[in-house]
């Protein structure tokens, strides 16, 4: 059986086509027409892979929550954005900041892991935070208890200490007993999945949806 992390990341490649268009300049008609063929083909797909994931997961003992399932796969599309050397950086990552208010961002040298979940959230529909501080997050959505830990779900860990402003913020993807798997963004500058003891947990919060997802850029090499 293939492990169930594979799913996660073939999931985040399928999830990438979904918001491109295929060229064609002959025929507006049939341009339309391949792409819905196409975006029906990948949302299958992606349907197929969740699926199999909340059922390995499950398997596992893991809980899932479909509130959670357009957070999980807008943060998921976003796999591998990582930092560059030289000028603003990425780009991508200054965007996170951006789209919640903080244009005075201008390099990828910020700490963004709070700026990524803002703009996962505010993309896919959910209550954000606007601000870039990770443990902003403790104080949004409905805490949730650790029996009851599901995939998507937003964890705050703690950073440098326990009592001090510092923090993570990431979403829960599984846990062992000592370890959860997390995927967030400035984790190793990289939008990823990593692995952080549960003794860094300050709290588990589930995101209320409150609209539709949004329109937003591909990611250029401008700041937006």
């Amino acid at each position: 059986m293939v492990h169930y992390l594979g799913y996660i990341l073939l999931l985040s490649l399928l999830l990438q086509p979904t918001n491109k268009v295929v060229k064609w300049n002959k025929d507006a008609d049939i341009q339309q027409r391949v792409n819905e063929t196409v975006n029906s083909a990948v949302n299958q797909s992606v349907q197929r892979i969740y699926n199999n994931l909340k059922r390995i997961n499950m398997n596992r003992g893991i809980k899932y929550n479909e509130n959670n399932i357009k957070l999980l796969t807008t943060a998921l599309g976003e796999y591998d954005t990582a930092e560059k050397k030289g000028g603003i950086g990425n780009s991508r990552i200054v965007e996170y900041s951006h789209s919640v208010g903080h244009t005075w961002v201008k390099t990828d040298q910020i700490a963004w892991c709070s700026s990524f979940i803002n703009w996962v959230a505010k993309t896919a529909g959910y209550e954000y935070t606007k601000k870039l501080n990770a443990r902003s997050w403790l104080d949004i959505g409905t805490e949730v208890s650790e029996d009851d830990w599901s995939l998507g779900d937003v964890v705050i860990l703690w950073r440098g200490s326990k009592n001090s402003w510092q923090g993570h913020c990431s979403i829960y993807i599984r846990e062992t007993e000592t370890h959860v798997y997390l995927l967030g963004g400035n984790q190793t500058n990289t939008v990823n999945i990593s692995k952080y003891p549960k003794s860094r947990i300050l709290g588990v919060r589930r995101l209320n949806k409150i609209s539709d997802e949004i329109e937003v850029s591909n990611g250029t090499d401008e700041v937006v």
